[in-house]
C-alpha cells in the first residue's frame, strides 16, 4: 500500500516511469509491475510516455492519509 501510495503521489501531476522510478526507489522492472497493477485498479493513467493519477487515485491518497 505505502509503495502505491508513493507512486500516486509522485504521479499526480503526471510523470515518466524514470521519474516514478527514481523518487519511489524501485527499479525498473518493480516500478512496471507496480504501474501495470494501479492501471487495472483505475487508480493511474497512462497518456503515451506520462503516468498521471487518477480521481480515483487522488482519493485513494486522501484516504490513505
Amino acid at each position: 500500500m505505502e509503495i502505491f501510495y508513493s507512486i500516486l503521489t509522485v504521479a499526480k501531476d503526471g510523470s515518466r516511469k524514470t521519474e516514478i522510478v527514481y523518487k519511489s526507489n524501485l527499479t525498473f522492472k518493480r516500478a512496471t509491475k507496480y504501474l501495470e497493477a494501479l492501471e487495472r485498479l483505475g487508480l493511474i493513467e497512462r497518456h503515451e510516455n506520462i503516468w498521471k493519477t487518477s480521481k480515483k487515485g487522488l482519493e485513494f491518497i486522501r484516504d490513505f492519509n
